[in-house]
């Protein structure tokens, strides 16, 4: 059933895990760094926290090094990965799996970033959404104390706070190093252990494609593509993977196109191994989920809206026509059904939501096809 429903919350499941070494914006012991033998994987998680006005914060993250103090310092961004804030404030997100980083003692980390562009209710026009591109932000470099052992795959966590990054109102920069009023800094880094962590890759997504081992069928390899960040990567099966709504229950039965839901354990070598797969029944409709920025045509008779922009936050599948930040023009046709979506929050049971009631600000999730460009879908 096709439907248009408000999102009461944006739940993302990908990692729990804790902290074991907290990154402050100074201080604390300096340690020397003390040369390691081998390497261990590393990979990339942020989140947000909410900023109102804010619609969407796009930023591009371009670098982050990795400095042991007294030795070579380590990129350990492989290439540049654009970063939607607004979608990540109910939940981490898995930003990119890293290639291995030499085993040290890391005293401090260093991010770059580009191409920043912030989207916001504009309170000089009423009921519209101001575009502002901003400069490049300042580099942000965090001290610490980060042991990355051999074999041992570690997480590092980026905490946004975009309302203290935003400088000017309306913002005029972004700067990552700033503070807010209560001391809360604009960027938290932390390094999360994965290692007593069970099923630490969590996520829902396409199958992009199928290599099967030549001398095992119970093996091989898969290319996910995950709705929540549409960076694609690939996962190990084995003879102990079990795979759950398939026919066979085996992986000779997973094909491209497919839609599951993955758990997987990070490998010492970074290697994701998927410890269950489990089908999940497509759509013939993506799922489309935004912000309403702007509602263009009402119903004269019924005032019901007919037509309205979101700015995207989330579609699954990925699509090539729409990413999260972009606006995409939504068409509603009269009996289109809406329902509130509770998501486990308790709510009056009276709480409704139509057609008329749909405005700026809300967050909605619709079922259609997007299409066209600038990109649309009919709900």
């Amino acid at each position: 059933m096709k439907k248009a429903q408000i999102r009461w919350g944006l739940g993302i499941a990908v990692l729990v895990a804790g902290a074991i070494g907290i990154v402050s914006c100074g201080g604390g012991t300096a340690m020397v760094n003390r040369p390691m033998a081998g390497s261990a994987a590393v990979l990339f998680f942020a989140k947000d926290a909410p900023c109102d006005n804010v619609v969407a914060f796009e930023v591009t993250l371009t670098s982050i090094t990795l400095d042991p103090g007294q030795s070579t310092q380590f990129e350990a961004l492989a290439q540049p990965v654009e970063v939607e804030l607004e979608s990540l404030q109910m939940g981490q997100a898995l930003l990119r799996l890293a290639a291995s980083v030499p085993a040290a003692n890391y005293t401090s980390v260093r991010l770059l970033f580009s191409n920043a562009e912030v989207k916001l209710f504009d309170a000089s026009a009423p009921n519209s959404i101001r575009e502002i591109n901003l400069p490049n932000p300042p580099p942000v470099t965090k001290s610490g104390n980060f042991t990355v052992v051999a074999n041992t795959p570690v997480g590092l966590q980026m905490d946004f706070n975009l309302c203290a990054a935003l400088v000017g109102e309306p913002p005029t920069s972004v700067d990552f190093n700033r503070t807010d009023a209560g001391g809360q800094p604009a960027l938290t880094v932390s390094l999360l252990s994965l290692a007593a962590a069970d099923d630490e890759f969590e996520e829902e997504g396409r199958v992009v494609s199928v290599s099967p081992s030549a001398s095992d069928p119970n093996a091989g390899t898969f290319v996910l593509e995950p709705f929540q960040s549409c960076q694609q990567v690939t996962v190990t099966v084995n003879a102990q993977t079990q795979f759950e709504d398939f026919p066979n229950s085996r992986f000779s039965d997973l094909q491209a196109n497919q839609f599951v839901d993955v758990d997987a354990d990070v490998l010492p070598n970074g290697t994701l191994l998927a410890t269950e797969v489990a089908r999940e029944e497509p759509d013939n409709d993506d799922e489309v989920e935004g912000v309403v920025m702007e509602v263009t045509t009402r119903d004269a008779t019924t005032n019901e809206v007919r037509e309205f922009k979101i700015v995207l936050q989330e579609v699954a599948p990925c699509s090539n026509l729409a990413s999260p930040g972009d606006t995409v023009t939504v068409s509603v046709p009269a009996g289109t059904p809406f329902e509130v979506d509770l998501d486990d929050i308790p709510l009056p049971a009276d709480l409704s939501f139509d057609a008329v009631k749909l405005d700026i600000g809300q967050a909605v999730e619709i079922d259609g096809r997007i299409t066209g460009s600038p990109p649309s879908v009919v709900a």
